[in-house]
């Protein structure tokens, strides 16, 4: 989040802006086609140091200071799985690390993870070869299809993906603060487009894939990564978190962490929205909201489904709604839900002024 003006805050990006770093956690359960956000399970907000940039940093001072990996580590601590459920980190290739993967391993947690280190590795005891090397060696054994979403003013579209997978050991760095780790047993799986500059993800996993559904059902939790992307952007876009001109850093965590619960909470609406036409807006939206809206619509709040809500939501924010014009976006939204905040918030002055002191 960059925020050039206010106090206390740290490098980001190419050091010449200012900002502060967000790690957010959504607890989802992956559902094939519905997968069901119950909630933000853990937000960490930190900063970097001029000295990172600066090369100020001792030897010493650099160990000190804490990394990604002890982030990783305690956003998982404060959550605390239990033996109840299967608990799964899902992460991009920025957690692609040794110390958290050993983490993992000891406190309940598993992980799919998409590689970014190319290690070295070991097959029952034998050290072979590169991690990628090894990976693209594989011949496919299986076919999966996935949604991808558009860019560059591009629709969606279904991709094909190769799919192969191995079991392999991967060895500890000889340097750094995992040098002196045990190495890690699980499995790689590859999945890639058969054209060149294709998408291509390996993943990592302390899982155990048997075969072709174990594979798939890996790789399908981790196409549901973009969740948290949406998130972030809901977080920015939407609630505009960038544009509050607040002084100080602490300041900015405090309207955060306020703006979390309303960014998450229109993130739940527009994913059931999205994936269930019959769903009924009553049972899952507050009343008085409902009753304006539809007031406002000339619609039943009996009938109304949530699909429905969420367009007519977005059109009080601006939304035109023509068949051209796609799913509304985050700054319509917003605008729309701000709009229906202060309707009700209007009619429970005017509710206070009508009671007798």
């Amino acid at each position: 989040m960059a925020h050039n003006s206010t106090k206390g805050l740290g490098h980001i990006g190419d050091s010449r802006g200012k900002g502060f770093l967000i790690h957010s956690c959504l607890a989802v359960i992956p559902h094939e086609e519905n997968p069901e956000i119950i909630g933000l399970a853990m937000q960490h907000i930190w900063t970097r140091k001029s000295e990172i940039y600066k090369g100020k940093e001792s030897r010493k001072e650099r160990r000190k200071r804490k990394t990604e990996a002890d982030i990783w580590k305690e956003t998982l601590s404060k959550i605390k799985s239990n033996n109840d459920h299967m608990w799964v980190s899902v992460g991009d290739r920025g957690n692609d690390i040794f110390d958290f993967f050993t983490f993992c391993n000891e406190n309940n947690w598993h992980y799919v993870t998409r590689v970014c280190q190319d290690r070295k590795i070991e097959i029952q005891g034998i050290e072979i070869s590169y991690l990628k090397q090894h990976v693209a060696q594989l011949l496919p054994r299986a076919i999966k299809f996935v949604e991808i979403r558009g860019r560059n003013g591009l629709p969606k579209r279904k991709i094909k993906l190769n799919v192969s997978w191995d079991n392999i050991t991967i060895l500890p760095p000889k340097l750094g603060k995992s040098k002196n780790l045990k190495p890690i047993n699980g499995c790689v799986i590859r999945c890639w487009e058969d054209k060149d500059e294709g998408l291509e993800w390996i993943l990592f996993t302390d899982l155990l894939v048997e075969d072709e559904q174990s594979a798939l059902t890996r790789i399908d939790w981790y196409s549901k990564r973009w969740i948290i992307e949406e998130y972030h952007k809901c977080l920015k876009s939407g609630c505009k978190l960038e544009e509050r001109q607040l002084e100080t850093l602490h300041a900015l965590k405090a309207i955060t962490g306020f703006l979390a619960i309303v960014a998450i909470r229109l993130l739940q609406l527009r994913y059931i929205s999205r994936l269930s036409t019959t769903k009924l807006a009553k049972d899952i939206v507050d009343t008085n909201l409902l009753k304006i809206l539809c007031k406002r619509f000339n619609c039943s709040a009996d009938n109304l489904t949530i699909k429905c809500f969420w367009i007519n939501l977005a059109r009080l924010g601006g939304f035109i709604g023509r068949n051209s014009d796609g799913d509304p976006g985050w700054q319509t939204l917003w605008e729309g839900w701000k709009c229906l905040q202060y309707i009700n918030y209007g009619m429970e002055l005017g509710n206070v002024g009508n009671d007798k002191c």
